[in-house]
């Protein structure tokens, strides 16, 4: 029997892959669709081309989606299969109709939403080279505020100057 794993995979990790894996001892063929979310962390593409480098031994094909499972209502065009997913709001489109689908657990340690913010500055929110703020020394001086843990070169150096620059009104 074949599966189908919808997921956006912004950014893929090994939760995913995990999955994945997992589901092959149970299923012939994967079928992975890829939601294609219009989120700017990763493209499309990118998560594609990582996905099939990783798992390029494994008996799985990589579709583009363009509406997300859970907001699907046609899916006449989708490989015939049992949906894998641990998201509630799939689970429950699936079953309004009447597509055979499984709850899986999702890896608590792997949420790509810690990831992705992981990954970006704390500030800007743009995804950029990051300095760990809490190992500078201006963190650790109070120059750089507690609950900024990631941070870019331009968001450090623009913090720094508002320091220096309340630092001449004293």
């Amino acid at each position: 029997m074949n599966a189908i794993f919808p997921a956006r995979m912004n950014p893929p990790h090994v939760g995913h892959f995990m999955t994945i894996r997992k589901q092959l001892c149970e299923y012939d063929f994967i079928y992975i669709y890829l939601h294609d979310d219009g989120d700017d962390f990763m493209s499309v593409e990118e998560r594609k081309n990582i996905i099939e480098t990783i798992l390029e031994d494994l008996p799985i094909k990589v579709i583009i989606e363009h509406i997300g499972f859970q907001n699907r209502i046609d899916f006449s065009d989708i490989h015939k299969g049992v949906v894998l997913t641990g998201n509630p709001k799939v689970i429950d489109n699936c079953k309004k109709h009447c597509v055979l689908v499984k709850r899986i657990n999702r890896y608590p340690d792997y949420v790509g939403t810690q990831i992705r913010e992981s990954m970006r500055c704390n500030i800007c929110k743009q995804r950029k080279d990051l300095y760990d703020a809490t190992e500078l020394p201006q963190h650790r001086m109070g120059l750089i505020p507690v609950p900024y843990t990631h941070i870019c070169q331009q968001c450090y150096f623009k913090l720094l100057k508002e320091f220096l620059d309340k630092l001449k009104e004293v």
